[in-house]
């Protein structure tokens, strides 16, 4: 049996102007590798440094205690640097795992602090290191001999996703996670599918690929079942990259809570396809328990949606927003991205526009972050357009860290403040 420790790093600054409202969320990638890891006879223990908002000494001096034989780290860009300055603090106690989309966007970097790197998804790889297998043999992960880095062969993402575990949440506090000022409610999150057949230029699929794989109408029934029943879950957040791409899997889904009377509110937090709704699918979610609907629209303009390979036009999106207020959602969500590719200052006027016509309840503009193994990334460090030194910096979605096309790092910043502002003070909003 081997002792792991892992740790969920913290996101400080992710939602600077939101402060302590802002979301968290249960470290799924983390709490399913637990979970495969527990079924396989191994000891873990979970570190959620972001929602116990611990500082990384305190996490130090609970590892030692621990003495664990192996430490795992995830992280996203925005929290990579905390997750390569713990492994600095703690490689002498134990064998440093780094895991995660920023690691698997760039192993080469994150080797440099780890024994271990893990590529793509991470249950069975991470099994493997933890059964002992000889490190050659491991598919999926990076690691060094004699200072060469070393990449073995990548592993085939799990197939079938029901074979999997559900999430170790007993290992972290579950209680205390909360959405957006939401904290007398239990909250948690849930993976229906993994995968994407869509390449939008700003999105890293590389962790889940672009094959889809939907998890059984049972499976995911219970998994819902057990987070209200076992763990009070009073709202649950869907965290797929498409959720809604097989629509006669998820009609079955709804179909199943309301017959079953399970009481519990249900958020899309990544939002669905424009192109894959329809009033029918729409009125069913609500009597289901969707308190609302998130759609990505991006931009008002459909030569900068064909740019980034959205897939969607100006139409689809129109329909999706009509359906979607006709069906009388509490909240419909509408998020917008400032800075891709063949944005000027016109085009970012014609999103607002756009915005406004649509009236999301809520719209949510975003300045561009080109995060590494995303195509928008690899474009504009080629063009010697990224500003930016350090990965703290990829925290903020309100401060440009490219040099734009067709504006000054100034305007675009100025263009996401006026928008903004402009819509969460339009007429339309104050009087409602």
């Amino acid at each position: 049996m081997t002792k792991i420790l892992l740790i969920n790093p913290h996101s400080r600054g992710v939602y600077e102007v939101l402060k302590s409202s802002a979301p968290t969320y249960p470290p799924l990638g983390l709490c399913y590798i637990a979970a495969v890891l527990e079924k396989g006879g191994h000891e873990v223990k979970i570190i959620d440094m972001a929602v116990e908002d611990m500082t990384e000494l305190e996490v130090i001096k609970q590892a030692k205690q621990y003495s664990p034989d192996i430490i795992g780290l995830s992280g996203a860009t925005a929290n990579i640097e905390c997750s390569y300055s713990l492994a600095r603090q703690l490689k002498d106690i134990a064998l440093i795992v780094i895991g995660g989309v920023h690691a698997t966007a760039l192993p080469s970097e994150a080797i440099q602090y780890a024994n271990v790197v893990v590529r793509g998804e991470g249950e069975h790889t991470f099994l493997d290191i933890a059964d002992g297998k000889d490190i050659k043999e491991i598919q999926g992960i990076t690691y060094k001999r004699n200072d060469v880095v070393i990449n073995n062969p990548d592993r085939e993402p799990v197939d079938n996703l029901d074979d999997l575990p559900f999430p170790a949440r007993h290992l972290v506090p579950i209680r205390k996670y909360y959405y957006l000022g939401k904290k007398s409610l239990g909250i948690s999150n849930i993976v229906m599918s993994r995968g994407c057949q869509f390449n939008c230029t700003f999105c890293n699929k590389k962790i889940f690929g672009y094959k889809v794989r939907q998890r059984s109408v049972e499976n995911k029934f219970e998994e819902i079942k057990q987070l209200v029943e076992t763990y009070g879950t009073k709202e649950i957040h869907i965290s797929d990259d498409t959720f809604n791409n097989d629509r006669d899997n998820i009609m079955s889904l709804w179909k199943l809570l309301i017959k079953e009377k399970i009481d519990v509110k249900i958020h899309p937090s990544n939002g669905m396809r424009v192109d894959k709704v329809d009033e029918e699918q729409f009125i069913l979610m609500k009597k289901a328990g969707f308190t609302g609907v998130v759609f990505g629209v991006e931009s008002g303009n459909q030569e900068i949606l064909n740019n980034i390979r959205k897939g969607t036009t100006l139409q689809q999106i129109r329909t999706a927003f009509k359906l979607a207020h006709k069906v009388n959602f509490d909240e419909i969500w509408g998020t917008f991205i400032f800075g891709l590719k063949g944005e000027t200052i016109q085009t970012a006027k014609n999103t607002l526009k756009f915005a406004m016509e649509l009236n999301p309840t809520i719209a949510k503009f975003h300045i561009l972050v080109p995060y590494p193994g995303t195509e928008d990334y690899r474009r504009l460090k080629s063009e010697g357009r990224i500003t930016v030194k350090s990965w703290n910096d990829y925290k903020h979605f309100s401060k440009p860290t490219f040099n734009p096309e067709g504006m000054t790092r100034e305007k675009l910043s100025k263009i996401y403040d006026s928008a903004n502002k402009t819509y969460l003070f339009r007429p339309r909003s104050i009087f409602n």
